[in-house]
């Protein structure tokens, strides 16, 4: 023994390098690293390796549990072969035990002359790839190592050591998060507490890497999976974005994204409680900027300092995402669009997301249960005022323009402008509007004021970012409150009384039901006489309204004489079914379709009986009208 030692202190002190001598000493630098993997012994892993890889490899104190993570073969080591690669440098293959695989082992000679361990390297292949990969064991102890170094900057809460173990890119989405929310962030990605297990997947090409591991704290303080993409930049693996697989669809799966969002939040808010409306323009879609741009904005104050300090909830829908803010009673939502660099929602998984824009705030009251779009709240007062204005006027194309689509199809584009002017409601004064109350419940918007004697409510609806007018409420007895079942049931009303007056026979087959068609308008060139002024009648104020879905019945009267329409559902639309006139003398009613039926078929009788007469005979002209204009 004492010999061999001789031997080894000789060769070291030449330099030799004698087949037995380097086979002794290169044995030796293996074996010893090896041991100190299987004994997890830091000290002795790192008397047997170089400064490069101990600084790489073994910087941690968890450095021998992670060496251990790498699978690396365990088992006496066989030296195979020996490539001298200079005089301080030497590759060796080695086989552990059983293992069929050989180990490259990277020797380098120290001043001392000792040879220690410099990397090593294991031989892989990919699924589906018959070339074989060596990989650096240096290399996935660096990636290992910064990892644990993440997490623990991470959940120091400092937001240096946050920043710094971050790229350039991600640094500057993050840097504009106030603390409460830069937080809220660390604690979902890097959790709240050690790790109860370490066990992270990694795999790694060039200076990219992805880590999946799972860690305490995630999705929103539940235990659960984060993947992690890390650059290496100047040697150092810094973390570039993190996503939550497992997580909800709710939730939003990428760190990145998250903090543009939240970036984004946050100057929209600070500009918004400056007042800085050409700020806002730039942080908000066009059409919320559009609604925001002539507002006072004083008239709906957000806390903006107060709400920079609380934590965040969010969740995602799509392309949007919804930045939760709870005040003391109220909890403010920001609803937040994602946008590309041409300013775009994104149009695939690959189209990156550069910017975000504030498209709407909601506003709950968690004492009244209300709910307030900030839009609705800025254009309701206004436009409810300017809608009274125009419709006592009868400005029917702003009418169009200010109601929804709904109101539209139903009334405002199913009827003539001049049929509209006609009708007239008590109930609608011309006056202008005093506030009473407004409530507030998401998309719609109830305004209630006095507008002159009468108090009306101006339901509002949230259509495109635009408010809209989608009906009136009336206060009225025996009829339904709508204003847009009012105009809906009286418009085919006053229609037929337009195609009477103007003996228009397409206005009269449009407006007329299947029966009045086919039996009345079809057979006529002109209103058959059935000795009532039906023209008059229809046009009368209205006293009562029946509505159904299918079926409805509008009654009209003049204080003597009274009008009853049914009216039935076609095609979408209704049309006059039949007409009861009712005399006010106790004369029996007269059903309008049945009075006509008998008038035509008298006529005919009595065409048929001149046609019969002598050529003498004198036939009477038809051409004059029944009625009068209205």
């Amino acid at each position: 023994m004492k010999r061999l030692l001789r031997k080894a202190v000789a060769c070291t002190a030449l330099g030799a390098c004698l087949p037995g001598c380097t086979g002794m000493m290169t044995q030796q630098a293996v074996t010893a690293f090896a041991n100190g993997i299987e004994s997890k012994d830091l000290a002795r892993l790192k008397s047997s390796t170089s400064t490069e890889f101990e600084q790489k490899a073994l910087r941690l104190s968890e450095s021998a549990q992670d060496l251990r993570l790498i699978n690396l073969p365990q088992g006496k080591a066989k030296v195979l072969s020996i490539d001298e690669q200079g005089p301080n440098r030497r590759v060796v293959k080695v086989q552990h035990g059983e293992a069929k695989k050989p180990i490259e082992y990277q020797l380098v000679r120290e001043k001392s002359g000792r040879w220690v361990v410099d990397d090593v390297l294991v031989s892989q292949k990919k699924e589906g790839d018959d070339r074989t990969v060596w990989r650096s064991i240096s290399d996935q102890m660096n990636l290992l190592l910064s990892v644990r170094e993440l997490i623990a900057d991470w959940q120091s809460k400092d937001r240096e050591r946050v920043m710094s173990a971050t790229t350039a890119d991600l640094r500057h989405e993050l840097d504009g998060l106030p603390p409460a929310w830069l937080e809220k962030i660390t604690s979902r990605v890097a959790g709240d507490g050690p790790l109860r297990s370490w066990r992270p997947e990694a795999s790694m090409k060039e200076d990219r890497a992805v880590v999946k591991l799972t860690r305490n704290g995630a999705g929103s303080g539940r235990d659960g999976e984060v993947l992690m993409e890390l650059r290496l930049v100047d040697d150092r693996w810094l973390l570039e974005d993190a996503s939550w697989p497992g997580s909800d669809r709710s939730q939003v799966s990428s760190l990145r994204q998250l903090s543009i969002a939240l970036t984004f939040a946050r100057r929209f808010l600070e500009a918004y409680g400056e007042a800085d409306k050409s700020a806002l323009a730039g942080y908000c879609t066009p059409e919320f900027a559009r609604c925001l741009e002539g507002a006072e904005l004083n008239r709906v104050p957000l806390p903006v300092v107060d709400l920079l300090t609380r934590p965040f909830e969010v969740r995602q829908h799509r392309d949007k995402l919804d930045v939760l803010l709870a005040a003391d009673e109220e909890t403010f939502t920001l609803n937040v669009q994602w946008q590309n660099e041409k300013g775009q929602a994104p149009s695939s998984s690959t189209d990156k997301v550069t910017q975000a824009r504030v498209e709407e705030i909601t506003i709950y009251d968690r004492g009244d249960e209300q709910v307030k779009r900030v839009s609705s709240m800025f254009q309701s007062h206004a436009l409810v005022e300017y809608y009274a204005e125009i419709l006592a006027t009868g400005d029917i194309d702003q009418l169009r323009f200010l109601s929804t689509t709904a109101f539209n199809d139903r009334v405002w584009k199913r009827f003539q402008p001049e049929i509209l002017r006609h009708i007239r409601l008590p109930e609608i004064e011309n006056a202008p509007p005093r506030l009473v109350t407004t409530v507030f419940n998401g998309p719609v918007t109830e305004v209630t004021v006095m507008q002159g004697e009468r108090a009306l409510t101006y339901v509002l609806h949230t259509e495109q970012a635009e408010v809209k007018v989608d009906d009136v409420l009336l206060p009225v007895l025996d009829r339904p409150s709508s204003l847009r079942k009012h105009l809906e049931l009286l418009g085919p009303v006053y229609q037929l009384a337009d195609g009477i007056r103007r003996q228009d026979k397409a206005l009269l087959l449009a407006t007329s039901g299947n029966s009045l068609d086919r039996i009345v308008w079809e057979q006529v060139r002109e209103t058959p006489d059935i000795g009532v002024d039906i023209v008059h009648r229809l046009v009368s104020p209205v006293v009562a309204i029946r509505a159904g879905d299918l079926q409805s019945r509008v009654t009209l009267s003049d204080g003597q004489h009274v009008a009853e329409i049914e009216l039935e559902e076609e095609r979408g639309r209704f049309v006059v079914a039949d007409v009861k006139f009712i005399e006010g003398s106790g004369r029996p009613p007269i059903a309008m379709l049945q009075a006509m039926r008998q008038t035509i078929a008298r006529d005919m009788q009595a065409r048929t009986a001149r046609d019969i007469l002598p050529a003498s005979g004198e036939v009477r002209s038809a051409s004059s009208r029944l009625v009068d204009p209205l």
